[in-house]
């Protein structure tokens, strides 16, 4: 797929640190609910549910502190970025 480069606007923004690029990634092509189990299944498949969960809260914060206007939805079940916002 290439190197990720996010636009605001016009602008291009600085992306998240590479180790959270893969949930970015994930978050914006499927604009729809996704349960924070299945995305620990699919980002960190070696690891315990409860270290995943962990690994999944940090790349969730560095997202957020990379990109603080992005519409990022999230509970303690699931995420989304709706493809609308």
């Amino acid at each position: 797929m290439g190197e990720l480069r996010v636009m605001g606007g016009s602008e291009s923004l600085a992306p998240p640190p590479p180790r959270a690029t893969a949930l970015l990634a994930r978050l914006l092509t499927v604009p729809r609910r996704q349960t924070r189990e299945r995305l620990v299944e699919l980002l960190f498949p070696d690891t315990s549910r409860q270290g995943g969960r962990r690994r999944l809260s940090d790349r969730l914060w560095l997202i957020r502190q990379a990109l603080p206007g992005l519409p990022l939805h999230a509970t303690d079940e699931w995420l989304q970025i709706p493809a609308d916002e």
